[in-house]
C-alpha cells in the first residue's frame, strides 16, 4: 500500500515537471525551435568505469541553418550503488568562434520499483582561450547547474523521463540563476549495444536583458562496447 502512494506520489511529479514548459513558453516567448543530433561511442573497461566519445551537429533558426559542431569525451565511475560521479570535456565550434567547456559531476539515483529518482550536481565552465591577457577582458564563464530527474522504466529496453535542470552563473562570487530546462524524453535499447534516445527541453530564460527561450528536439545514438557480460541499463546522456 505505501509502495503503491510512493509510486502515486513520483507520477503526480513527472505530470507536473511534464506541463511545466508548456506555461514557460507561454510566458516567455518562443524564439527559436533547435535540433540537436548526437552520435556516440561508449567504452566499459570495468562495471563502474565507463568512457564515452561522442559527436554533436546543431541546427537554428526552427532547425534550418548550421548553428555548431561539438566533439565530447565524458568519464564516469559508480562509486558506490546509486552514486556517480564523473567529468567532460567539449569542444565546440561554429562559424564565429571555438570554445572549450569543462564539466564535473556528482549523481545520486534512487529506486521506488519501476521509477528511478535522480538528483544531478554540475560545475560546467567555458572559455574560449587560455591566453592571460584575453581572459582578463573575457573571464570564464563559471555555471552550476542542479537537476531533478525521474525515470521510469517501462520494460528491459525501454524508459521514459522528465527532468528540470536548474542554471545559476557564478558572479563576483555570487550565484546568480538565469535559466531552468524541462525535458521529456525515452531510450530504447536494442540488442544490448545500440542506445537510441529521443528528447523534448524547453529553456526558460530570467534575470537577462535578452532572455532566449526556446525548444529543442535532441536525437541519439550510442553504440555501447564492454567486457562485462552482464548488461545493465543506461541512463540518458549527460547533457
Amino acid at each position: 500500500m505505501i509502495k503503491s502512494r510512493i509510486i502515486a506520489v513520483v507520477i503526480c511529479c513527472c505530470i507536473a515537471l511534464a506541463m511545466l514548459p508548456v506555461e514557460s513558453v507561454a510566458q516567455g516567448g518562443l524564439t527559436d525551435m533547435r535540433l540537436r543530433a548526437n552520435v556516440g561511442l561508449s567504452y566499459e573497461p570495468t562495471k563502474k568505469l565507463e568512457f564515452t566519445a561522442r559527436y554533436r551537429l546543431t541546427t537554428y533558426q526552427n532547425m534550418g541553418e548550421f548553428m555548431r559542431s561539438m566533439f565530447s569525451l565524458n568519464g564516469s565511475y559508480t562509486v558506490i550503488k546509486g552514486l556517480d560521479v564523473g567529468a567532460e570535456y567539449r569542444y565546440n565550434t561554429d562559424h564565429y568562434q571555438d570554445y572549450h567547456r569543462y564539466f564535473v559531476y556528482g549523481r545520486y539515483k534512487y529506486g521506488i520499483g519501476d521509477f528511478d529518482l535522480s538528483y544531478r550536481i554540475r560545475y560546467q565552465q567555458d572559455q574560449d582561450y587560455f591566453n592571460a591577457e584575453y581572459l582578463k577582458a573575457n573571464p570564464t564563464e563559471r555555471v552550476f547547474r542542479n537537476r531533478l530527474m525521474v525515470k521510469y522504466g517501462y520494460n528491459k529496453k525501454t524508459d521514459f523521463y522528465v527532468y528540470a535542470d536548474h542554471f545559476s552563473e557564478l558572479k563576483n562570487k555570487q550565484l546568480s540563476p538565469y535559466r531552468v530546462r524541462y525535458g521529456v524524453g525515452a531510450q530504447y535499447l536494442y540488442k544490448k549495444r545500440h542506445a537510441f534516445g529521443l528528447e523534448f527541453f524547453v529553456n526558460d530564460e530570467f534575470n537577462s536583458n535578452n532572455p532566449e527561450d526556446l525548444d529543442a528536439f535532441d536525437v541519439t545514438y550510442v553504440y555501447h562496447l564492454s567486457k562485462s557480460k552482464k548488461k545493465k541499463k543506461k541512463d540518458p546522456l549527460e547533457h
